[in-house]
């Protein structure tokens, strides 16, 4: 018995042909609505990813798949002793709404984590960590 034979069998004649055309346009109907829901993630991040810096940068940016809304969003950017390097302001690039800019208020040094929670404008909300080190500044020769 062939494959097509088993999947129809017990289906009168003429409905075989039907459920044989059914099937593939109800499976990518659902396939598309799954992959097509729009869910988040944190696509990079600057810095990246334990990324080993020289020196501390003057703002940290997250770019996510789908467009965030900073209002209900939030990143902390924090030392080794969970001590806040930001002031908390989050902006939105202009031209990319899927990018969130935090600028640092204090050079980090050290280890440092941005911890952070996007919501986007469906009010799905993601979280997540980004760890990364700044070299700690050389220390002055007290000549």
């Amino acid at each position: 018995m062939t494959r097509l034979a088993r999947l129809t069998k017990g289906f009168p004649g003429p409905w075989r042909g039907v459920r044989m055309l059914l099937l593939p346009a109800v499976l990518t109907v659902f396939l598309t609505a799954a992959g097509a829901s729009g869910r988040n993630a944190l696509v990079s991040s600057e810095p990246a990813e334990q990324a080993d810096l020289a020196t501390s940068p003057a703002d940290v940016v997250l770019t996510f798949a789908v467009p965030v809304e900073p209002a209900y969003s939030s990143v902390a950017v924090l030392d080794g002793a969970r001590h806040r390097l930001d002031g908390g302001r989050i902006r939105r690039d202009p031209d990319h709404r899927t990018v969130l800019r935090v600028p640092l208020e204090r050079p980090a040094s050290g280890p440092c984590t941005i911890v952070w929670k996007a919501v986007d404008a469906a009010g799905h909300s993601i979280s997540g960590k980004v760890a990364f080190q700044v070299a700690a500044p050389a220390p002055s020769s007290g000549k």
